[in-house]
């Protein structure tokens, strides 16, 4: 008895829909998608040369990159704002959740913000958060302070390397 190579069939739907690629005789089962920019799915069935088996469907997941960007390097002591936007790279099916972390030299008094997270909701490109700074009274001196804001977690969408941007007050 002789075995006979299997072929894989990649389609673009379960059921019908239009043959992508065959491989007649290679024993793999891999596949390269076009260039995309959006999740999509894909179905694969292999094929023996008498019979095929069921497709099983592959989901190619496109995580939407985020990058965090402030407008001022710095803002007065005197009750200034400066924006801080986080922008995706493309519109997202999902609502994209930035989890945030404030540091840096300046305190709680100097400052005052809604939240530590930005959602954008599904179909957006961008989401903003407030800092306001505040006259807190207590002299510091010539020494400036710092609000650092780091992404710190990602949900449904990937960070572009370290994003990270200070504003000086």
């Amino acid at each position: 008895t002789s075995l006979t190579a299997t072929t894989f069939r990649w389609y673009t739907a379960d059921v019908g829909g239009a043959l992508l690629q065959t491989d007649p005789g290679v024993q793999t089962s891999a596949f390269t998608t076009p260039s995309l920019s959006y999740s999509t799915s894909y179905f694969v069935e292999s094929f023996n040369g008498i019979c095929a088996s069921a497709r099983t469907t592959v989901d190619a997941t496109i995580n939407t990159c985020v990058t965090l960007s402030v407008d001022k390097a710095s803002i007065s002591e005197a009750v200034e704002a400066a924006i801080f936007t986080v922008t995706l790279s493309s519109i997202s099916s999902s609502d994209v959740i930035i989890d945030l972390s404030i540091g840096g030299t300046a305190s709680g008094l100097d400052y005052t913000y809604g939240s530590t997270s930005i959602t954008i909701p599904a179909g957006q490109l961008t989401g903003t958060l407030t800092f306001t700074s505040s006259e807190d009274l207590i002299y510091e001196g010539a020494t400036a302070e710092t609000i650092v804001v780091d992404i710190s977690n990602v949900i449904n969408g990937s960070e572009v390397g370290t994003q990270q941007q200070s504003v000086t007050i």
